[in-house]
């Protein structure tokens, strides 16, 4: 592995998404040149890359380059690139959200608490062949019409978080060039710390811009300013995203009322929460139970 500083960025051979997917999860294959797109400056997705071929990583300030299999993570506010480097490149790239993580939140926070600092792991022959079984798997069930396969698709990026987590990281960024995406990666920490709730007598505390600001010891303005360059969401819609995630769930997952779920998330009273679920999903909260 070498690294060569630069202030030039690297230039891409891959072509770039023109709007984000639609789906809360999508899988590509690097050897199909049909689907051989580069996700990576999308905001609000997660990306996890698997490459067999020679790559490149940038994060800003350096260029260094991979010869083995290798495994990328990036998150919403990561600013990183990696691509391939060799004429055919073979290996996957999928890309997922927070509304596909669902209210699975100890997997949410062991993305965010390593993938800042530790992007990338070189891989054994080993590793390579079970993560490079893993995808293929990931890439069969994405086509399937199984009525459960997201909940299938989500145990499988838990597996290669996992087996990351048994590997040495490969190249640690600077953290010191990277202010705003700390502070936004800080923001997302606080807020998912909030959920699951497990418990009718659970409320959320923090539900403003106001309160998150308070707590990180920034002006709200700035917050939300960080926010809007690094996610490109304002402060109110990524907290507000976050609820509507876990009301999801809470409609879904247990029978306690409306007005019992309104109240875990911070509403005052039953209709506000009610209107609020039917601005973002056009259905009433019991609507969305019943179908």
């Amino acid at each position: 592995m070498t690294s060569t500083a630069s202030k030039l960025p690297i230039q891409t051979k891959i072509i770039e998404l023109k709007n984000s997917p639609k789906e809360d999860f999508i899988i590509f294959s690097q050897d199909d040149n049909a689907k051989n797109v580069s996700p990576y400056n999308k905001r609000n997705y997660y990306k996890l890359s698997y490459l067999k071929t020679k790559s490149k990583f940038f994060d800003g300030t350096k260029i260094v380059e991979l010869e083995g299999p290798s495994l990328f993570f990036s998150n919403p506010v990561s600013h990183y690139t990696f691509e391939p480097v060799s004429e055919k490149p073979e290996g996957y790239y999928c890309l997922f959200n927070n509304n596909f993580l669902g209210y699975k939140s100890n997997l949410l926070k062991s993305i965010l608490s390593h993938l800042h600092e530790n992007p990338i792991y070189l891989l054994t022959p080993q590793q390579d062949e079970f993560i490079s079984y893993v995808f293929k798997r990931m890439t069969e069930e994405s086509n399937q019409k199984y009525a459960q396969k997201y909940e299938l698709l989500r145990n499988y990026i838990e597996i290669i978080i996992h087996q990351s987590n048994k590997l040495s990281a490969s190249y640690t960024v600077d953290q010191s060039v990277n202010a705003p995406q700390r502070l936004c990666a800080r923001f997302l920490e606080i807020l998912e710390k909030q959920f699951p709730i497990t418990k009718t007598n659970t409320v959320i505390k923090l539900k403003t811009p106001g309160d998150f600001a308070e707590l990180l010891n920034v002006h709200v303005n700035h917050l939300n300013h960080t926010l809007k360059k690094t996610v490109g969401k304002c402060t109110t819609d990524c907290i507000q995203e976050r609820i509507l995630i876990e009301s999801q769930k809470l409609l879904k997952s247990t029978n306690w009322s409306v007005a019992e779920i309104g109240y875990c998330l911070g509403f005052e009273y039953p209709t506000y929460f009610s209107s609020f679920f039917k601005r973002y999903t056009r259905v009433t909260p019991n609507e969305y139970r019943k179908n």
